[in-house]
């Protein structure tokens, strides 16, 4: 800390210091944990069945492809909890990325893992509950996903999917959900398996 002497009609004054503040303040355990932290988030879980809560939602332009239209990936932020001991320590911070794009064929089984049924549109069509409006203090623009809010019930809701590990043995290798475990009661859907793969 840098010490300024002050002087006034050529008499010294009190030494006085500038204000600064610290680059780190940390305990070495707190370290450590950040540092287990780190490794845990990284980790590759083993296939399985597991909790998951959606957070809310990210939407954002798929990637242009030739001959067709123009798309958007929803972008659920999935987070597991339920999660045993070592791995408890990830509950609600692990998550698990999905695209979910608009025009993916597994809008039924998504919803149905949270206990909710597609809502029907005054033309027939099915559509996932809820809806994106204006995010909160902004001006809602059709061609910009950054102004939009995602207002429902899939919002906070839980569920059950099946995880696999894709891309063993690459530098791709990562969990992506197989198959939704449907919770709607006395459901007579056939729903996928095989969403992603290994």
């Amino acid at each position: 800390m840098q010490q300024i002497k002050l002087q006034e009609n050529n008499k010294p004054m009190a030494t006085a210091t500038t204000p600064s503040a610290p680059l780190m303040s940390v305990s070495r355990q707190e370290l450590t944990d950040r540092a287990e932290m780190q490794t845990l988030m990284r980790q590759i879980l083993p296939g399985g069945l597991y909790s998951f809560q959606v957070l809310g939602f990210d939407p954002q332009f798929a990637k242009p492809k030739a001959g067709k239209e123009v798309s958007v990936n929803l972008n659920p932020r999935i987070v597991l909890f339920d999660l045993p001991a070592p791995l408890d320590k990830l509950n609600y911070k692990k998550r698990v990325f999905e695209y979910l794009n608009q025009n993916a064929w597994y809008h039924e089984d998504f919803a149905h893992a949270l206990g909710l049924e597609l809502t029907v549109l005054p033309n027939g069509n099915l559509t996932l509950p809820g809806e994106f409006l204006a995010a909160p203090g902004k001006e809602f623009d059709s061609l910009n996903t950054e102004t939009w809010a995602y207002f429902g019930p899939m919002e906070k809701a839980t569920g059950q999917f099946n995880l696999i590990v894709s891309g063993v043995g690459t530098k791709y290798e990562q969990n992506k959900i197989e198959s939704f475990v449907c919770k709607v009661p006395g459901c007579t859907v056939k729903h996928n398996t095989g969403i992603n793969r290994p």
